[in-house]
């Protein structure tokens, strides 16, 4: 019996194991093993506070989406593509924080994020133009952020996928693309220990070239219910069918771009704005004081025509009236420009007396004193300007003192190089030429230097304390090629990248000799001024010097000759 109960225990624990084992292996592979979540970061090294940073959460290598992110007490999800953008929170001190990913049916995954403090390291900081036309070389100047230092060398400029480095004052040059429309590059700058900078700039398409703007020609004050003319101009001309908006009313200007408006009534001295639009044009909008009759009733008004001396009408001739000269010699003065007709009036001015003066463009200036502009009246006053003598073939270079100014500010001349047996001085107006002077004995030499875009130029020379005689016979070579002397004056002014290098000299009446060489294209250029005693000169050599030892060597032969013949005999 006792033997039956232990087979018995024994088939009994045999049994158990048996199904404990079958369970086991029929339970085990209907529990699924839940999938491993991935944290992938995207974060620049250092990651700074307050910056964001994207993370990509994965599981089995494909994105996971709506996964529970928490960092640093905030929470995001990711997005369909398993994506979320975090922000890496302010710290006092470089923090390691905890990153978790959550979702159900996954297993959660963690990782440690540093986040830096950006007190520890300086902020960068890119200056550059806002805006710069394609193919233009131009400076990135990189600093440190509210200290205004601008000495950091080795600073990686990137821009336009190029790579330059800033040199130890912290200047990169850089150059701008060509671009087939105008539109936005970034220029980024990186140095280990500060932290990085990005500046958005825009190149502009220089082959199409931008709307000319209006200019609204008017008064500056009118007095309420009277009307008033005006006149649209761009580049100096007249405008036709400008839309002209005024106290939300329009109209347009007639085919000489004028339009007459009338003041509107007000209770008191205001203000209103004029605006001018046309397509292809840029806007232009002015403001217009409109006064109110009761207030100013004490004032007085002057009008008249302006005519040349043959009695012809002058329209858009300038008429001012000089209301004050401090002692520092400040004029304040109130001004309009004639009508169509050649009218003009100026109102609202104090009673008293004062200089009128008016001015054309190829007429002398008028200036008449002692009017007398009386209250609450209108004084009539006539004008008469006289054209100024046009110029004959023999005096053609006496206008060098006037005309070379006007050259300048137009930047048509684009420097001045003044050379002396004493100074050397070059002035510039076009601040991309680069001018270097090689030699002033006897052959005078310098070197001009620009980008290949420049816009062709001028250089004027003056030669004093006869560094260089003979100017009559002077010989200007451009890269060692003789280049014409023309007397083309309005010719030589017309300058296209077509155009051929010329030179041309001009004296003026008080014995000054100006040398100017034109420059249609640039690179690199030697420009040269000899003249045919240029070698003698070159070695200090002057035909009055030349002259003297002739006659020693005449002399020394004359007393000799008698020695040498009583020798031989």
């Amino acid at each position: 019996m006792k033997r039956n109960c232990n087979v018995l225990m024994k088939s009994v624990t045999l049994y158990i194991i048996f199904v404990g084992i079958i369970s086991t292996i029929c339970i085990i592979p209907t529990q699924a093993v839940e999938p491993q979540l991935v944290i992938n970061s995207i974060i620049t090294d250092p990651l700074y506070e307050g910056t964001d940073f994207l993370i990509i959460i994965t599981a089995d290598g494909s994105p996971v989406p709506l996964t529970k992110i928490i960092f640093a007490e905030t929470t995001v999800y990711t997005d369909m593509n398993g994506r979320a953008t975090v922000t890496a929170p302010q710290v006092n001190q470089t923090t390691d924080m905890l990153l978790t990913a959550l979702k159900d049916g996954y297993r959660s995954a963690e990782s440690w994020i540093r986040v830096v403090d950006s007190g520890i390291n300086p902020q960068l900081m890119i200056t550059a133009p806002a805006q710069i036309n394609e193919g233009i070389f131009f400076n990135v100047i990189v600093s440190v952020a509210d200290t205004g230092k601008f000495n950091l060398s080795q600073v990686t400029v990137t821009f336009n996928e190029i790579v330059y480095f800033t040199d130890n004052d912290g200047f990169a040059k850089v150059q701008a693309p060509e671009v087939d429309e105008t539109r936005e590059f970034s220029i980024t700058a990186q140095k280990r220990g500060y932290r990085s900078a990005q500046k958005v700039i825009t190149i502009v398409d220089t082959s199409i070239p931008p709307n000319p703007q209006l200019v609204i020609n008017a008064p500056a004050t009118v007095i309420e219910e009277h009307s008033f003319s005006l006149i649209v101009t761009a580049d100096a001309l007249p405008i036709p069918n400008v839309t002209i908006l005024f106290l939300d009313t329009t109209t347009s200007t007639d085919e000489n771009g004028e339009v007459t408006l009338t003041a509107p009534t007000v209770d008191e001295t205001s203000i209103s704005n004029i605006t001018a639009t046309k397509e292809g044009y840029q806007t232009a909008s002015i403001p217009i004081t409109i006064l109110n009759q009761e207030e100013n009733s004490h004032y007085g008004t002057i009008t008249g025509l302006v005519t040349d001396t043959e009695g012809k009408n002058l329209s858009n001739a300038s008429v001012r009236i000089i209301l004050s000269i401090d002692e520092f010699g400040t004029v304040s003065s109130r001004a309009v420009v004639t009508d169509p007709d050649g009218t003009y009036e100026l109102s609202m001015i104090e009673p008293g007396t004062y200089t009128l003066e008016a001015q054309k463009e190829g007429y002398d200036l008028v200036s008449l004193p002692n009017i007398v502009i009386s209250e609450d009246t209108t004084t009539v006053q006539d004008i008469t300007l006289v054209p100024i003598p046009t110029e004959t073939e023999e005096s053609s270079t006496a206008f060098i003192e006037t005309s070379l100014q006007e050259k300048i500010t137009e930047k048509t001349i684009g420097a001045r190089v003044l050379i002396s047996d004493e100074q050397q001085e070059i002035t510039y107006y076009n601040e991309e030429l680069q001018i270097t002077i090689l030699s002033i004995k006897g052959t005078i030499a310098f070197q001009v230097q620009a980008d290949n875009e420049t816009l062709p130029t001028i250089v004027l020379v003056q030669l004093i304390d006869h560094v260089l005689t003979r100017v009559d016979q002077l010989e200007v070579r451009i890269d060692n090629i003789p280049i014409t002397q023309t007397t083309d004056t309005d010719g030589f002014f017309t300058l296209t990248k077509n155009s051929t290098a010329e030179w041309m000299p001009l004296y003026t009446e008080t014995g000054r000799t100006f040398i100017l060489v034109s420059i249609p294209h640039f690179s690199s250029h030697t420009i040269t001024f000899s003249s045919d005693e240029a070698a003698v000169e070159a070695f200090g050599i002057t035909p009055s010097l030349l002259l003297y030892l002739g006659v020693f060597v005449l002399l020394g032969l004359l007393f000799y000759a008698p020695i040498w013949f009583i020798q031989k005999r």
